[in-house]
């Protein structure tokens, strides 16, 4: 569109006069600048001021198109808009100030060359700008740019000493040359707007990024004398990725400006290589505030299209058309005065050269010369719609602009989210499980069901099926979202009922019948899924007999299907018991009134079946909510008689017994002496048929007293009922049984060889040397036992009655009664 030259062959001869004469229409105005050093200070809108030209500026070489100035901080200066000079500061001493939108620059070098102080050499405002091949120079402050707004440079050389690429702007590097020239910092960059969380939950600034750049070093510039840089902000960031580090840069890779700014700024890189790309660079020595990218940061957060679009979503940003350019034309040949080569697609015109210099335009793929004279070597480029240039006819091939995508905003890695179609239904287990997968990797999904669904089918985030297999392998050709689709399945009722022959059907235990699957919640509904096998078991009691279920089956156990709301009965009969016992130790000086009080001959004990003796007590709430006696395991438990007293004296059974309705009104007493294998019946007693109390007692059989241990029970006469004789109520409680010495035979205390007397709470014993002492309240429980002794210190027991059992030998032994009051 326009062409500026110094030497009056174009346009314009300063590049100004270009800038300003290009139309202010909302369409891009194309500027050639041919090789030449502008000492211009430069401006599209200002400081101040923005402006809504779209330029593109594109110099013939960029180290032969150099623009420059030497303004500097604190510097008078002119400038536009203002009568009166004024003192430059880090907005308005740059070289070239660009405050508006869209700029594409090309070839061209901006440089400022002042050592005063910052001095900027370029300073963008304006949102959208590329940069391709170009060069911006400087010392301190080269390069700024605002904060908001967007940038891109490629294949660019940026070159100062300190800070000398700061402020607010989000800037991409891309293969960009990143020179130091003096000790001191690459970046400084400045609170942004725009971040995000990391996947280790720190904040990504999104500031300045650098990827596959190089970072060198000026001549006379030491080792390890220059930053990675240093935050001007808070809320601050730079990364730089896959980028050549020179031996200038620091060990430490960061450093701070002020106390408090390191503290949420994300200084970051991701494999950084040593200067000529061979290794890792190490990063051991990295200061603890910066950090290492990881492999789904740098690709989900860090590619060039996500940056652009969290700083500003709303106006689309996508600089790779102007940075990619045209194809280099092909084919170039002669005839006479005319040149000619192979159209390239997207050139939108071509630049002719003569001997290396611009001779001229032309809009189609042919040029006839008649400016030149001899035989110069002619060159030809294409130039693209933004006057991006390619190289050379015959120069290699460029990156395009889908290849450059590719690379700076990849899709080889790639992110699978999943998703149930009803939170309660189930879960999904990938494998291998990372945040993304490279692309065309396998992962594969299982769906597993909670109670009351099942897995149907995988669907994509359009509801298309992908496959109803599970598990299910599936291919990461794309970012996706995968959903496991479950339905519900119905749920059914069982309901239990229970039908008793008997008068006591009320007691019947409500477990009776157990389910081994209890209903289980599903969302606000309760019940069995459909399908689902349940197993019925019907426990045994000794009262209440198991006749059999509504469906004719008398088996214990039961499956059956939910395959609907299902009802079931079991049936059971009351069978004739002794409804409760209670075995115990008691005083009988009200049994007979002449009798001994306290005067004891067995202790009672429990044995099981293998004669091991159990640890028991009284067990309230058994059958009819009568008292039962149980041991600790639970075992089937017998009385067992431990006898004191010679063979000669006799032992009764006291019991009571009540019998209502039409039980057994017969009982027997029997023994065994075999440990229960068989019982031997030894008395047989009456119990008349009326709701009340009576008094039992049988005297115990010398055989089975000479026994070291026995045992006996009451047990109903079934074999009266056999021969139809008239029986009494349906069901006999017995209670309190216990064992009595008869009061004729007993012999009495005060004739024991051995005399006992208490003094100071010390109980006394003389007589013959005692083998064994063992105390004993009045319930039988053993308090204390002493060997060889003839004392015990009684002072720990309260006031009350004990029994003293006492071994002057193995085989002779004596119970005497004693009071400490």
């Amino acid at each position: 569109d326009m062409v500026v030259a110094q030497d009056g062959s174009g346009d314009y001869t300063s590049i100004q006069s270009a800038l300003d004469a290009a139309p202010d229409n909302g369409q891009r105005t194309r500027i050639f600048v041919k090789n030449g050093t502008y000492q211009e200070k430069l401006f599209i809108g200002d400081r101040w001021k923005s402006s809504n030209k779209i330029i593109s500026l594109i110099g013939e070489d960029v180290d032969n198109v150099v623009i420059t100035w030497d303004d500097y901080l604190g510097k008078m200066i002119d400038y536009p808009g203002k009568d009166d000079q004024i003192k430059a500061d880090g907005s308005t001493c740059g070289t070239f100030t660009i405050n508006a939108p869209d700029f594409y620059m090309e070839n061209i070098t901006v440089m400022n060359p002042s050592t005063q102080a910052q001095a900027i050499a370029l300073c963008q405002k304006g949102d959208r700008h590329v940069l391709k091949n170009c060069k911006i120079l400087g010392n301190q402050d080269t390069h700024r740019t605002k904060k908001g707004r967007r940038y891109f440079y490629y294949n660019c050389e940026i070159e100062g000493g300190v800070d000398f690429i700061y402020a607010g702007g989000t800037c991409y590097f891309y293969q960009c040359n990143i020179v130091s020239n003096k000790a001191g910092y690459v970046t400084a960059p400045e609170d942004v707007p725009s971040f995000e969380k990391m996947s280790n939950g720190k904040n990504l600034y999104y500031g300045f990024f650098f990827n596959d750049c190089d970072l060198t070093a000026k001549a006379g510039v030491g080792a390890g004398s220059c930053y990675l840089g240093r935050p001007w902000g808070e809320k601050s960031g730079s990364v730089f990725m896959n980028c050549r580090l020179g031996a200038h840069i620091n060990a430490a890779g960061w450093t701070k400006m002020g106390e408090e700014t390191w503290k949420d700024c994300s200084f970051l890189e991701y494999k950084s290589l040593t200067a000529d790309g061979s290794a890792l660079a190490d990063v051991s020595r990295r200061v603890s505030w910066s950090g290492q990218v990881s492999e789904d940061d740098r690709y989900y957060l860090m590619n060039l299209k996500y940056i652009y679009n969290k700083v500003n979503a709303s106006s689309a940003f996508n600089p790779l058309p102007m940075a990619a350019a045209p194809q280099a034309p092909s084919g170039l040949k002669k005839t006479g005065n005319v040149l000619s080569w192979t159209a390239v697609p997207e050139a939108e015109c071509y630049a002719i050269y003569a001997d290396g210099r611009l001779l001229d335009y032309a809009t189609t793929n042919s040029y006839c010369d008649i400016k030149s004279s001899g035989s110069p070597k002619y060159q030809v480029k294409a130039i693209g719609a933004y006057g991006n240039m390619s190289g050379f006819n015959g120069s290699a091939k460029m990156p395009t602009a889908q290849e450059l995508d590719s690379i700076l905003s990849p899709d080889y890695r790639v992110k699978l989210t999943t998703a149930i179609s009803d939170e309660k239904a189930g879960k999904i287990t990938v494998n291998p499980n990372t945040p993304s997968y490279d692309k065309d990797a396998m992962v594969t999904l299982s769906a597993e069901h909670n109670y009351g669904y099942r897995f149907l089918q995988w669907q994509d985030e359009q509801g298309n099926v992908l496959s109803n297999e599970n598990p299910y392998q599936h291919k990461m050709d794309r970012a996706i979202t995968i959903t496991a689709v479950f339905r519900k399945l119905p749920l059914y009722q069982l309901t239990m009922n229970h039908q008793v022959e008997g008068n006591f059907a009320k007691y019947l235990p409500q477990t009776i019948v157990s389910v081994d699957v209890e209903e289980q919640l599903v969302g606000e509904e309760s019940g069995y899924e459909e399908g689902q096998v349940l197993t019925l078991r019907v426990k045994d009691h000794p009262i209440f007999r198991f006749q059999g279920w509504e469906n004719g089956s008398d088996s214990m156990e039961r499956r059956i299907t939910m395959d609907a709301d299902k009802s079931v009965q079991a049936t059971f009969t009351q069978a004739d018991f002794l409804a409760a016992w209670n075995f115990g130790q008691r005083q009988y000086d009200y049994y007979q009134p002449d009798m001994n009080p306290g005067d004891v001959v067995a202790e009672i004990n429990l044995i099981n079946e293998n004669d091991d003796y159990l640890t028991w007590d009284r067990y309230e709430g058994g059958y009819f909510d009568s008292y039962a006696i149980v041991d600790n395991s639970g075992q089937k438990a017998f009385f067992d008689l431990d006898i004191y007293v010679g063979p000669q004296k006799s032992v009764y059974l006291w019991s009571k017994i009540k019998v209502t309705d039409k039980g057994y009104s017969r009982y027997n007493l029997e023994y065994s002496i075999d440990g229960g294998d068989s019982y031997v019946p030894f008395s047989s007693v009456e119990v008349p048929a009326l709701d009340t109390w009576t008094t039992l007692s049988a005297e115990v059989l010398a055989l089975a007293l000479a026994e070291e241990s026995f045992r006996i029970r009451w047990i109903a006469d079934y074999s009266a009922a056999t021969l139809g004789q008239t029986q009494g109520a349906s069901t006999t409680v017995l209670s309190d049984v216990f064992l009595l010495k008869d009061v004729f035979t007993s012999i009495n205390p005060a004739s024991t060889a051995l005399s006992v007397w208490m003094k100071d709470d010390v109980l006394y014993l003389c007589g013959e040397s005692l083998q064994q002492i063992q105390l004993f309240d009045v319930n039988g429980r053993l308090l204390l036992a002493r060997q060889h002794c003839d004392r015990l210190d009684m002072s720990a027991f309260s006031d009350g009655v004990y029994l003293l059992k006492v071994w002057k030998s193995n085989q002779d032994c004596e119970i005497i009664k004693c009071i400490k009051q």
